[in-house]
């Protein structure tokens, strides 16, 4: 992608939407940020979510990096394609490579000492990325009696909760003392290694564990448009919605390839294939 080139050219975007995919969104280049927090703890979870209504299951590989301060959430794909991005932005390239895989759009840093999460939500293509912050609000958790399971050597117990119009089953060990988990998951007297929704649509299970001193870092991206939650579902689900009708509105051209060869500017009828967006957080 051309950092300043705002016209894009997509031959696969109608197949995209005709299968229910999730459209790719751009690699941001990583050189500017500010260091916030030293990570103790490095989690790698294995994701698996949908984006959209009746949907398939998708994986994302995440990574909890854990320090005294903070936490931070994000995809590891998604950092992988913006690593490549910046290596090839700094050598002189003019185009990076989107991300094109199934993702969980979201990067959540998780502050306990100002008891706020901020939240990065990267949208479609180069339309944007939201920021929002909002208060914790820590889940209640209720423990079974006389259930454990072993999770990566570790033996662990289990407790549910209700959270945000969703119901979830959650495995922590006290091996590991970290009153933490995935995404906003966290009030446990042990980390979370495993836990899942009732209705099989979201689930995290731990795959790696290492202490570390790795700096927690928040990068300055581009075109961040900060925002409420209140804004950003509704912004999210108008995406999904109308997704054409979106990226137009954010300043930039799509053009379709036709089976001719022959390259045409996306009309509005391109959005019949509009998805209904599934929130993780219903409420």
């Amino acid at each position: 992608m051309n950092m300043n080139y705002r016209t894009i050219i997509l031959a696969f975007l109608v197949c995209t939407l005709t299968c229910n995919a999730q459209l790719p969104s751009c690699s941001q280049i990583l050189t500017k940020g500010n260091v916030v927090d030293t990570a103790r703890f490095v989690i790698t979870y294995d994701m698996r979510f949908t984006s959209i209504e009746n949907d398939t299951l998708h994986s994302d590989d995440r990574k909890v990096l854990v320090g005294d301060r903070m936490s931070v959430d994000y995809s590891q794909t998604t950092y992988y394609y913006d690593s490549i991005g910046t290596d090839m932005y700094v050598h002189g390239a003019e185009n990076v490579p989107m991300c094109q895989d199934f993702v969980f759009p979201y990067e959540i840093f998780n502050h306990y000492t100002d008891k706020t999460n901020r939240i990065y939500y990267r949208m479609f293509m180069d339309t944007g990325i939201l920021r929002y912050d909002e208060e914790i609000q820590p889940q209640e958790w209720k423990p079974v009696p006389n259930e454990h399971k072993i999770i990566m050597g570790h033996t662990c117990n289990k407790a549910t909760t209700v959270y945000k119009g969703r119901s979830y089953v959650a495995w922590y060990t006290l091996d590991i003392p970290i009153p933490l988990g995935p995404f906003k998951f966290q009030g446990l007297p042990g980390l979370i290694l495993a836990i899942s929704d009732s209705e099989g649509k979201y689930a995290w299970r731990a795959t790696g564990l290492e202490r570390t001193k790795r700096p927690i870092v928040e990068y300055r991206y581009s075109n961040v448009i900060p925002c409420s939650r209140k804004k950003a579902r509704a912004t999210i689900s108008k995406m999904f919605k109308a997704p054409f009708a979106h990226i137009n509105s954010m300043g930039q051209q799509v053009f379709i390839m036709g089976t001719d060869g022959g390259v045409r500017q996306a009309s509005p009828q391109y959005d019949e294939h509009s998805m209904n967006v599934f929130f993780l957080e219903k409420e």
